[in-house]
């Protein structure tokens, strides 16, 4: 005999024999769910791969991209949010776990801050982080100067070997505003 049950994790609608059914291994409609369906589950596989020993907190278990990763309710989360899971509680959607450490394998609750994506820009800019970017703090505020003296946004924009375009938009605050 078969019965259908739904998924304490997903809620998706499952249909085993009878005997499994009594022997409580249907109670989930995969591994993922069945090994990742609460935080007391996702705190002891986060604590087994969570290296403690020192201000940030590193990693022995899956990486993705740099970052820790592991499973909760089904799907890949990284350490980080994990970490906020367990010790800070619910991310909301439209929030980011960031790092103030930047140190992207740390999982250190207490260095970690709620963010919307252009936080971490801003975060990212003001660190001096920026993968593509040319300037910095210091060199938008050495720009502004030379656009103070009057110096021409050519000039300026050869010796920073950036547009002048660039130039125009540091001038009418487009871009570099918290500077």
């Amino acid at each position: 005999m078969k019965r259908t049950f739904n998924c304490l994790i997903c809620n998706k609608e499952k249909t085993v024999r009878e005997s499994k059914k009594r022997s409580g291994t249907s109670k989930y409609c995969s591994t993922y769910c069945c090994y990742s369906f609460s935080i007391e589950k996702l705190k002891f596989i986060f604590n087994k791969k969570a290296i403690k020993n020192n201000e940030c907190w590193g990693w022995i278990g899956s990486l993705l991209s740099g970052r820790g990763q592991l499973y909760y309710k089904g799907k890949s989360i990284q350490a980080h949010r994990a970490s906020w899971l367990i010790y800070k509680g619910e991310i909301p959607e439209d929030k980011w776990v960031l790092h103030k450490c930047d140190n992207g394998i740390c999982s250190n609750p207490e260095h970690l801050f709620l963010g919307t994506p252009a936080d971490n820009v801003i975060d990212m800019v003001k660190k001096d982080r920026s993968p593509l970017s040319i300037l910095n703090h210091e060199k938008v505020i050495a720009i502004r100067n030379m656009i103070n003296c009057g110096v021409m946004g050519k000039i300026i924009a050869k010796q920073f070997n950036i547009s002048p375009h660039t130039v125009s938009d540091i001038k009418l605050n487009k871009t570099w505003r918290h500077i």
